[in-house]
């Protein structure tokens, strides 16, 4: 089997490159604030020791390997990319339903108060990733509208669940 990149395979992959930008992009703002004093915690820390929230059932961390297994297997296997993508927005969207995550040392618990922006630009470069994921390994036609539909919808509930659930998502305290 040819594992080759087609010229019309890497057009078909701009959207690759734009997750990875906003993937790094969430890292120059705070993904979340703990405790009543809106302590901000980056994303870099939460990159290194989230693997711990899995000991709490918190699997929302893992949306990182998952991310980086969709897109080193974008050209070469888009269905299975297409696969890794969608687990990995499932798993960042899973992060608000835990109210406490481990922040300084990995024994310390703290209560969430609010999403910052580093969180919304890390579950949009899920979304984008596993919406240009779909198109590619379904086709351009309906599968494209579905699975643009299908992560539009799913950040839009998010967000709409953050909002009635009294978190903010606009980087500090409401």
């Amino acid at each position: 089997m040819d594992t080759t990149t087609s010229p019309d395979t890497r057009k078909r992959l701009y959207h690759v490159p734009l997750a990875i930008a906003v993937y790094l992009a969430c890292f120059f703002f705070p993904a979340l604030y703990v405790n009543d004093n809106f302590e901000p915690q980056w994303p870099l820390g939460l990159l290194i020791s989230g693997w711990a929230g899995a000991l709490e059932l918190n699997f929302g961390w893992y949306a990182n390997p998952a991310f980086a297994l969709a897109v080193l297997t974008a050209g070469t296997r888009p269905r299975r990319a297409a696969w890794f993508a969608c687990t990995a927005l499932l798993l960042a969207l899973t992060v608000p339903f835990h109210g406490y995550v481990r922040v300084h040392e990995i024994a310390s618990r703290s209560p969430v108060t609010a999403y910052g922006w580093g969180y919304a630009l890390w579950v949009a470069s899920m979304a984008l990733l596993a919406g240009g994921q779909l198109r590619v390994a379904r086709g351009a036609g309906v599968a494209l509208r579905a699975g643009l539909l299908a992560a539009a919808l799913a950040v839009v509930a998010h967000v709409v669940y953050l909002l009635a659930t009294g978190l903010a998502l606009t980087g500090g305290p409401r």
